[in-house]
């Protein structure tokens, strides 16, 4: 039995670090949307409301990722995008236009 439970308290350690960087990645999503409109405020007031920033939105939109990387059927999607991510993190490339 001691076998066993040694081969899986490393896979749930994992899959619990994987979920949190399903938790980062939905907070950095929404903290970059909230960025991009401020910036749109910014350039031209006239036209647009100031965008308001909602702790309780970047909650759920970062339990929603969470889920999404935690989702076995998603998640070899999740693993390409972080290997994309950590390539142009290589490259140093700031946009994906570049």
């Amino acid at each position: 039995m001691n076998k066993l439970t040694g081969g899986i308290k490393p896979f749930l350690i994992g899959y619990g670090l994987w979920g949190g960087v399903g938790f980062y990645r939905g907070m950095e999503d929404y903290c970059k949307k909230y960025y991009i409109e401020n910036k749109i405020y910014n350039n031209d007031s006239k036209y647009y409301k100031k965008p308001q920033f909602y702790y309780l939105s970047c909650l759920g939109n970062s339990i929603f990722y969470l889920g999404m990387y935690m989702f076995p059927v998603s998640l070899p999607l999740q693993v390409v995008n972080e290997l994309f991510r950590f390539e142009r993190y290589i490259r140093n490339i700031q946009d994906d236009n570049e």
